[in-house]
């Protein structure tokens, strides 16, 4: 059954590729709105964790690049529905950032973890179905983004906890 938004794929490499478009999508849109988060923050620290990560994401197209040239594929962007409404989401957060407080980087802080974390599971996805059409060099590609991406998810969530804890303190000391 064909429905609007989701084409019969027909075999698992066009689907593949289709969904590694998706993603190409979704890390030029994280890409759009990480300097948003960056120059949205009150905190230094947290700035210069969205600068790194800036950084990080970029590295990660390349890396996607270098995977649909292992498929012999020029890179090529699908927008999916997913990461369009995360996308639009996080963008009104960054925007609506206005007091620029701590409780603000929290919020800019765990919208960054749930894009990329979405990032994280499409990756996944897409090894095992490399791997599965025996493309031993897009698996180990694909580890690679996986490898990555946890990496900056570790960034993120180490600098969330730490802004967590300082709120939780700072509001202990003024009920």
């Amino acid at each position: 059954m064909k429905t609007e938004g989701n084409p019969p794929f027909g075999s698992l490499d066009k689907l593949l590729i289709r969904y590694l478009g998706e993603l190409y999508d979704s890390e030029h849109r994280i890409t759009d709105l990480t300097p948003q988060f960056r120059d949205a923050s009150a905190n230094e620290t947290v700035r210069e964790v969205f600068r790194r990560n800036f950084v990080e994401i970029q590295q990660r197209i390349q890396l996607l690049e270098a995977v649909f040239r292992s498929l012999d594929c020029e890179p090529i962007r699908f927008p999916s529905y997913a990461g369009l409404v995360s996308g639009a989401e996080a963008e009104a957060w960054a925007e609506t950032s206005e007091f620029k407080n701590a409780v603000d980087d929290i919020a800019l802080l765990t919208r960054s973890i749930q894009l990329q974390e979405h990032s994280l599971v499409g990756y996944s996805a897409a090894k095992m179905w490399a791997r599965s059409l025996g493309l031993t060099e897009t698996t180990v590609l694909l580890r690679s983004l996986i490898n990555e991406n946890a990496k900056s998810l570790t960034s993120l969530e180490t600098t969330l906890e730490e802004a967590s804890s300082q709120v939780a303190e700072d509001h202990q000391k003024f009920p």
